[in-house]
């Protein structure tokens, strides 16, 4: 059985020997996509929840200075 460098390397020659070696790499390179895809998806959520922690925190710090500062009752519109 032919290994998957083996494979590799023909098909990177731009020779492959049959259609299993071509169906061997298109699968193979469609499995590193999804696994990369995997990773960069993880990472992406992780971040969106770290700023979702850092936005509440924000927030509350914000709130926080405005009660201090005496500005915690709500402000009036003064459109009416």
């Amino acid at each position: 059985m032919k290994s998957k460098r083996d494979q590799h390397y023909r098909m990177a020659d731009g020779n492959p020997t049959s259609v299993q070696d071509l169906s061997a790499f298109v699968e193979t390179t469609m499995q590193n996509l999804q696994g990369k895809f995997q990773v960069m998806s993880n990472q992406i959520v992780s971040r969106m929840d770290e700023m979702g922690t850092r936005i509440d925190d924000l927030e509350k710090n914000v709130s926080d200075l405005m009660t201090l500062a005496g500005m915690d009752e709500p402000v009036e519109d003064s459109k009416q």
